[in-house]
């Protein structure tokens, strides 16, 4: 049960840093919610893969964004506000209900962990959940060897256009907000595509953190679900 638990930690974490800050910089021009299907390649059992989140949905109003990812017996809901600079994930694992809050100067300390990447602009569309994207490779080195780490994206400008929307984040300076892309943890390889994006009316009580979770440290969480069968 634990390593299931840590094993969707890790992919949100992989989603949040891929996102953050995507709306800090952009004019508040875009209010609905965007749905993304995950898939899984490599090596991991069966078991483990059944347990693993299939979808990601995430509403948006304005610069404030809400993922709520469900995997199994656990939902982890990551709410970031993107004009405050803090962000709080929120765990509910069988009822236990925990929150961990991150300030802007914890936020940018896990950013400096990734290097600024290369990003190639390649001649190449593709259409995604209704949205022309074009497409892109992030190059990133590991800051202890120059092994590269490619990431192919696929990125829309009609919901991201200024350079800067990524700022700190995977996609840093990236011209547009991505709909699509693999990536990779341990031995797998990840896929995050956007199946549907759905501009709507979001209403701002769906930011506010519920009074019925116990706000833990992040180390006090790992403690918890990270460790043992």
């Amino acid at each position: 049960m634990k390593k299931i638990i840590l094993s969707t930690l890790i992919i949100a974490t992989i989603f949040l840093f891929a996102i953050n800050n995507s709306y800090a910089q952009k004019k508040k021009d875009f209010k609905g919610i965007i749905t993304y299907n995950i898939t899984y390649k490599g090596d991991i059992d069966p078991a483990t893969l059944a347990q693993q989140p299939k979808e990601v949905t995430i509403k948006i109003l304005d610069n404030k964004q809400k993922m709520e990812i469900i995997s199994g017996p656990a939902v982890i809901t990551t709410i970031i506000d993107g004009d405050k600079k803090h962000s709080v994930m929120l765990f509910d694992v069988m009822g236990q209900k925990f929150a961990v809050k991150l300030e802007q100067k914890d936020i940018e300390e896990k950013l400096e962990e990734n290097p600024k990447p290369t990003i190639n602009y390649l001649d190449e569309t593709k259409t995604i959940a209704g949205y022309t994207c074009k497409k892109a490779e992030v190059i990133t080195k590991e800051e202890d060897s120059e092994e590269e780490n490619k990431i192919t994206v696929y990125y829309s400008e009609d919901i991201g256009a200024n350079a800067d929307i990524n700022y700190g984040s995977q996609f840093n300076g990236l011209k547009g907000f991505p709909l699509e892309y693999v990536t990779s943890t341990n031995d797998m390889e990840i896929t995050f595509s956007a199946s549907k994006i759905e501009k709507k009316k979001i209403k701002d009580t769906e930011f506010l953190i519920p009074s019925d979770f116990k706000e833990v440290t992040q180390d006090e969480l790992q403690e918890m679900f990270g460790g043992g069968e």
